[in-house]
């Protein structure tokens, strides 16, 4: 598990850095911090897993910041957690 959340940080640390990883790299990047767990295909499943929520809050992030930008209601609740977590990744990216 630590090794998911070194693999995230770097992630997000990459992504700050103006570097994008193309399918093949992550997927190279998935198999190498998952090939000393004691269950490869599910640690795996599991950080994709994860990469798929952080996706789907970055995806939130941005619709609460356009809706903001043109007067649309949106669940403030909803978009303060969102940027909460898009706080705790910068911070612990680095």
């Amino acid at each position: 598990m630590k090794k998911v959340l070194v693999a995230v940080l770097f992630m997000a640390s990459s992504a700050q850095a103006s570097t994008v990883l193309s399918g093949e790299e992550m997927h190279e990047l998935t198999k190498t911090i998952c090939s000393e767990h004691s269950e490869p295909d599910l640690c795996i499943k599991g950080f994709n897993k994860v990469m798929g929520y952080v996706k789907a809050n970055d995806d939130y992030h941005y619709f609460c910041e356009n809706s903001k930008k043109t007067f649309m209601t949106v669940d403030d609740e909803q978009c303060k957690k969102s940027e909460e977590l898009r706080d705790f990744i910068d911070k612990n990216a680095n």
